[in-house]
């Protein structure tokens, strides 16, 4: 428990300071290591509330890094299935 609070307020302060493809790159550390971790999805909220803009390769979707984050989740969890990997 302790560790997914470090994490995810790391994360935040990665959205805040770091590059968007340091704050990915973190997020997809954290989901192998914890797996389903849905409080990965607080910071890309934060992120796309703070900087986000309608993109056109995201279909103008206004919050893709919330998008991607969740189909992010969403793709391991089905690659851990298909491998029974335990998370």
């Amino acid at each position: 428990m302790r560790r997914r609070l470090i994490i995810t307020v790391t994360l935040l302060f990665s959205v805040a300071y770091a590059p968007w493809w340091g704050s990915g790159l973190l997020v997809l550390i954290a989901l192998g290591r914890f797996g389903s971790g849905y409080e990965l999805l607080f910071p890309a909220v934060v992120a796309d509330l703070a900087y986000g803009t309608p993109l056109t390769q995201f279909l103008g979707l206004a919050y893709p890094a919330t998008f991607l984050t969740a189909g992010a989740m969403v793709g391991f969890r089905f690659l851990a299935n298909r491998f029974f990997i335990q998370s």
